[in-house]
């Protein structure tokens, strides 16, 4: 019986473990995730400013 009862604590602190480990992992690739988000956010609107730029200053050449 105390066999048994030590060997279900173990699996319990394992499960916790796994656990944490698992919701760790997630925030990380969540953290990541965002980050790349938001890097690809910036160049994508530096990359309209500037075409939105040159356009702008085509435009008030031609005028």
């Amino acid at each position: 019986m105390s066999i048994f009862t030590a060997i279900t604590i173990e699996q319990k602190e394992l499960d916790s473990f796994f656990f944490l480990f698992f919701c760790l992992l997630f925030l990380l690739t969540l953290q990541i995730k965002i980050y790349i988000e938001f890097l690809w956010g910036f160049w994508y609107t530096v990359v309209i400013y500037d075409t939105i730029k040159d356009m702008h200053s085509d435009f008030m050449g031609i005028v």
